[in-house]
């Protein structure tokens, strides 16, 4: 749906975020079941469908920030002090991989920070063994943002290269958040954070605030929108983004799901401009003031927007049978309300069509860390990585009866 009108914007996605009805009446995107942060061991929570059962299962990692399944159950947990650490049959390896060459650490320990950030598998890993990484990487003025490639050998990652490097380069600390993914047809889709400058949101010829889409070589991908285009970047997919904290690929349309700082989550349609820094939920009343768009610029409204945020993070589409009466919802992460939150719709979607929520829930809040990312395992349990001010943990979410 495009916008020109930014008061009707502002004032559908404030509808949209402070109410969702359900047979039960209306609910606010926060209520949900409050945490007790100093009980121990397992902790238990009453959602409006299942009783869940919160459960660590790996702790004190140096500041995760995402995690990836194997085929064979073993996960894959990426680090900000660039290393990668290894769970599998339950246990944590003892040993780090890495840390990853070249990559850029903020030397200040704790959130915002930079580093090795987000993972994914290649859809063929059973033949090829193939790992992506993002992380930031120094550059000539700063840095910037990197896409490595490597083997997984079962124990090691091998032969990491470099396969695409950003041109938005940052002299400053803080969002250069990044996340990656495979759609259907085995492109990855890279989305790069605006690195603090504004003005790259809307350049064709910058990386920043942009979602790239290339071959799993890192060349771009055939059928981009800016191919042969003068001074426009031809890996660029969509752009007017801010910064970006999860993607996911929808399991029924095959689309291409985002969410970003703001808080909102996008559908990404070809050479979509989605207008930051002229439009942003968190500009509006609070912070900077938006400049206006330039006249006749169409601009993408967000699919789904919070007010009061969630200070929004690492989301995924449930498709697993653990929780059935959960297939087919979106489930995202929440940073400084240390939550995961469940988003339903209602209808079953069809590319093209609106999906309506139906409710929104918090299956916790005050977790008592920053939920940085939510995945599904190959076991249809949903775990979550969390981190405070050095350490954290990740931890999955599983029925309690």
């Amino acid at each position: 749906m495009n916008c020109r009108l930014l008061p009707l914007r502002c004032l559908a996605a404030i509808a949209l975020a402070l109410t969702c009805v359900n047979d039960a009446g209306v609910m606010s995107a926060f209520q949900g079941p409050a945490t007790n942060t100093t009980q121990p061991g397992p902790r238990i929570f009453d959602t409006m469908e299942y009783r869940i059962r919160v459960v660590t299962v790996a702790d004190r990692l140096a500041l995760p920030y995402s995690l990836a399944f194997l085929p064979d159950g073993t996960a894959l947990v990426t680090q900000l002090d660039g290393k990668i650490r290894v769970i599998k049959n339950g246990v944590l390896s003892a040993t780090a991989i890495g840390p990853i060459p070249g990559v850029y650490v903020n030397a200040v320990p704790g959130p915002p920070a930079e580093g090795m950030m987000d993972i994914a598998v290649h859809p063929r890993f059973a033949a090829n063994h193939f790992v992506y990484l993002t992380y930031s990487k120094p550059t000539e003025g700063g840095h910037t943002v990197a896409l490595a490639r490597g083997t997984f050998n079962g124990s090691d990652l091998v032969d990491v290269k470099e396969i695409f490097v950003t041109n938005a380069v940052s002299t400053q600390n803080g969002n250069p958040h990044t996340r990656i993914a495979f759609d259907r047809e085995g492109l990855l889709y890279m989305a790069v954070s605006h690195h603090n400058q504004d003005g790259y949101a809307q350049d064709l010829n910058s990386h920043g605030g942009k979602v790239l889409r290339l071959r799993d070589d890192g060349t771009p991908a055939p059928g981009n929108p800016f191919i042969g285009q003068a001074d426009r970047r031809p890996e660029v997919f969509t752009y007017g983004h801010r910064a970006f904290h999860g993607i996911a690929v929808h399991p029924d349309t095959g689309e291409t799901w985002i969410n970003e700082h703001g808080d909102e989550v996008n559908i990404l349609k070809a050479g979509g401009n989605y207008g930051w820094p002229f439009v942003g939920l968190m500009g509006l009343g609070g912070g900077n003031p938006t400049p206006p768009a330039p006249r006749g610029a169409m601009l993408t409204e967000p699919y789904i927007a919070w007010v009061p945020a969630l200070n929004i993070s690492g989301m995924m589409f449930y498709t697993g049978d653990r929780f059935p009466k959960w297939k087919g919802n979106l489930l995202v992460g929440g940073l400084a309300s240390g939550q995961v939150h469940r988003v339903a719709f209602r209808t079953t979607p069809k590319s093209g069509e609106a999906l309506f929520t139906q409710v929104r829930e918090a299956l916790f809040t005050g977790i008592g860390q920053r939920v940085r990312d939510v995945r599904q395992g190959p076991d249809g349990l949903i775990y979550f990585v969390a981190y405070g001010d050095t350490s954290g943990t990740v931890m999955r979410i599983e029925p309690a009866s």
